[in-house]
């Protein structure tokens, strides 16, 4: 089935605003729609539990060992439980955040399709830009992510020596031989995080299409094809990383470099909605309402290393 286009549209039947202001729900679910896959909070990090009752309970750097390995038995001998020691118990809040969007009477009356569509943007626009930054809120913020500066600025001084290369290869030995604090068995325990996310600013990301040093990363063998200058597009992994551009980033002369799915969660007491568009009769207007009640947090903040000094 063809799609049912706004009108102005070149193709697939079209549709005037006063005839999706007829289906109450038709504009919600269309902005819904645009937003879908849009968060970086959502796909770097896990979906936590349901925050029904308003907050989170958390234990912070949960070992995911036992404090002891097992036990040799004779015959007959009774089976240790085992125990582990707990992460430090946290706790954290959902906030509510909301954004409406509205119909006025004459884009209704005059067809405005195009005023319409700006507004619908404009929601998810400032709802990925929200949700972005409470993702570098999360992260950044927490005390307990590991850091260092970069040993020299990435993309100038690729010239002469492979900084990236070094720097990406101490954030991710970082992240793997991390281990609980306190350290149980003497030391012997580890975490078990493996990094398979970089994530820079869309500043860098432009930069690094035009770097000669990281088009030689994708220069000979097979990968030759992947070569940035000749895609026009960032490879999918970098230095066996998966690359993630985030502008919510830009300005902040950093680049992390993180375990997805296991560094933290992000938990909704309810998720993204909106409500079916209504009358607002003493603004002539129609409006609909969008909100998420949610709250994100790193459970597991050695999961990630931030890299400071990347681009100045």
């Amino acid at each position: 089935m063809a799609p049912v286009r706004f009108a102005g549209s070149n193709d697939g039947p079209r549709l005037t605003v006063a005839q999706a202001l007829k289906s109450p729900t038709f504009i919600p679910e269309r902005t819904l729609r645009t937003m879908e896959n849009q968060f970086l909070v959502d796909g770097l990090l896990r979906q936590g539990p349901p925050a029904n009752s308003g907050a989170i309970a958390y234990r912070e750097n949960q070992s995911l060992f036992a404090d002891d390995d097992p036990a040799i038995i004779e015959e007959y001998g009774e089976i240790p439980v085992i125990g582990t020691s707990r992460g430090a118990l946290k706790t954290v809040h959902t906030v509510k955040r909301g954004a409406a969007l509205m119909v006025s009477r004459e884009m209704r009356d005059r067809n405005n399709v195009d005023e319409l569509n700006q507004r619908q943007r404009m929601v998810r626009n400032t709802f990925v830009r929200a949700y972005d930054k409470l993702f570098m809120s999360a992260v950044l913020g927490d005390a307990g992510i590991q850091t260092f500066a970069a040993t020299a600025v990435w993309l100038t001084a690729l010239s002469t020596n492979d900084v990236i290369r070094k720097d990406i290869a101490k954030a991710v030995g970082l992240v793997e031989d991390a281990v609980p604090s306190p350290a149980v068995d003497n030391g012997e325990s580890y975490l078990g995080f493996e990094a398979d996310t970089l994530v820079i600013s869309t500043t860098m990301g432009v930069n690094f299409l035009n770097n000669d040093a990281v088009n030689a990363v994708f220069a000979g063998g097979d990968i030759a094809s992947e070569s940035l200058k000749y895609t026009g597009k960032l490879p999918r992994k970098f230095f066996g990383l998966d690359v993630v551009r985030a502008r919510a980033l830009n300005g902040k002369n950093k680049a992390i470099i993180m375990q997805r799915g296991t560094a933290g969660f992000i938990s909704d007491e309810y998720p993204l909605e909106a409500t079916e568009m209504y009358e607002d009769r003493p603004r002539q207007a129609w409006r609909s309402d969008f909100t998420r009640r949610s709250v994100a947090a790193l459970d597991n903040p050695k999961a990630v290393v931030v890299v400071t000094g990347v681009e100045s």
